[in-house]
């Protein structure tokens, strides 16, 4: 994860394809982040988290569908998959105009401004409706 880029990145070894993932994030989610990655070097100091720690603490036997799983339930949230992160992420970009080949960028690939516009226009519209960035995540 890049936070000062403002980008995430998931490494070859944690997907099905092999392949590493980047793409942009809000703005909102970059602070988010940014204010945990803060708590954990108070708490833990920075003998034991530095700037590429992972924040998550994922290795690469790791599997977010199972991390998922395991989380959800702790956050009270029941009946949801990974997945379906992914479905509901699509349908809010489209209720938002974002066109189809943007929003189709989680599936193939488009010009990475697009895909920053996109996420912005989201981060613009859940801050004008009264979301924190807590709630972004």
């Amino acid at each position: 994860m890049d936070l000062e880029q403002g980008h995430w990145r998931i490494p070859g070894e944690f997907v099905k394809t092999r392949q590493d993932y980047q793409q942009p994030m809000a703005a909102s989610v970059v602070e988010a982040l940014k204010s945990l990655r803060s708590q954990q070097l108070e708490k833990k100091g920075s003998d034991c988290v530095s700037g590429e720690s992972p924040i998550f603490g994922l290795t690469p036997e790791s599997s977010f569908k199972h991390g998922f799983q395991s989380v959800a339930p702790r956050a009270g949230i029941e009946g949801l998959t990974f997945h379906d992160l992914r479905r509901v992420f699509l349908t809010r970009l489209r209720e938002r105009g974002v066109n189809i080949e943007t929003a189709m960028q989680f599936y193939r690939q488009v010009p990475e401004s697009d895909v920053k516009s996109a996420v912005e226009e989201i981060d613009r519209d859940c801050s004008s409706q009264g979301g924190t960035s807590e709630g972004a995540l």
